[in-house]
């Protein structure tokens, strides 16, 4: 078990795989402050299409159920998915960001990942950008694909 701390929580990986996928994810994090200085949204239709069609179904998935929802909480989005664990929704959510960051777009221009600390215990709130929200359904993405 490999251990990594971040903002004050522990996250457990299984194999040095995994932690190299959530040290990823949580490197994507960190440019949520860069991201949101921004004053012009990263997204034309091209990037858009370009994105969502580099995408397996698990994260269209993820992502179409953000759509649909102001925000879901992890236990709610892995139960949504059928996942057994927040580290295989990790992995998930770092494809996406991958993806994202393989065209120049930020992960936070995607989506964005709340904490809340209530009595010690952490939980982990994810969000869709509203710039990500905007481009799809300008490209009636909801629709179908």
């Amino acid at each position: 078990m490999i251990r990594i701390e971040y903002k004050g929580a522990s996250v457990f990986c299984s194999d040095a795989r995994e932690a190299q996928e959530m040290l990823r994810f949580i490197a994507a994090e960190t440019d949520r402050g860069s991201y949101s200085m921004r004053q012009k949204s990263p997204w034309d239709s091209q990037l858009f299409w370009k994105f969502v069609e580099s995408l397996g179904q698990p994260q269209r998935k993820v992502l179409k159920l953000l759509l649909t929802h102001d925000s879901l909480q992890a236990e709610n989005l892995c139960g949504e998915l059928g996942m057994k664990s927040n580290q295989q929704l990790a992995g998930v959510l770092s494809g996406i960001s991958k993806q994202a960051a393989a065209i120049g777009i930020p992960a936070r221009a995607v989506f964005k990942i709340d904490n809340e600390s209530t009595s010690g215990e952490v939980t982990k709130s994810y969000v869709v950008a509203p710039d990500f929200v905007s481009i799809a359904r300008e490209n009636n993405w909801m629709d179908g694909e």
